[in-house]
């Protein structure tokens, strides 16, 4: 979009960086819209009840500890998804590193 709005100028305008920036911006707004309707379908499907978000400040000091809150819910699908993009990136960056991005050292 940027690059439509740039035309043929040389220099780099800021309407097409301002227009870069706010698709960006909607687009990942409506990525997490659609990524939390799965997650809360996926809850539904297998029978998990909704998470309750709690913040730090509606807690009583001597609560009940976040770590014994998320052994009790588990992992979501979100967080499932999220750790595989993850594990898949590193592992594909590691494939390119050693084997197809070569030296950059002189050859001497």
């Amino acid at each position: 979009m940027g690059s439509k709005a740039q035309g043929n100028f040389s220099s780099l305008s800021m309407g097409a960086v301002a227009l870069t920036v706010i698709v960006l911006a909607v687009l990942e707004f409506g990525l997490v819209l659609a990524l939390s309707w799965v997650n809360a379908r996926y809850d539904q499907a297998i029978g998990r009840p909704p998470l309750r978000r709690r913040y730090p400040w509606h807690s009583s000091m001597r609560g009940e500890r976040e770590e014994l809150i998320a052994q009790r819910q588990g992992v979501s699908g979100v967080e499932r998804i999220a750790i595989l993009m993850v594990v898949a990136g590193v592992l594909v960056f590691e494939f390119w590193f050693f084997f197809l991005a070569g030296s950059s050292l002189p050859n001497s």
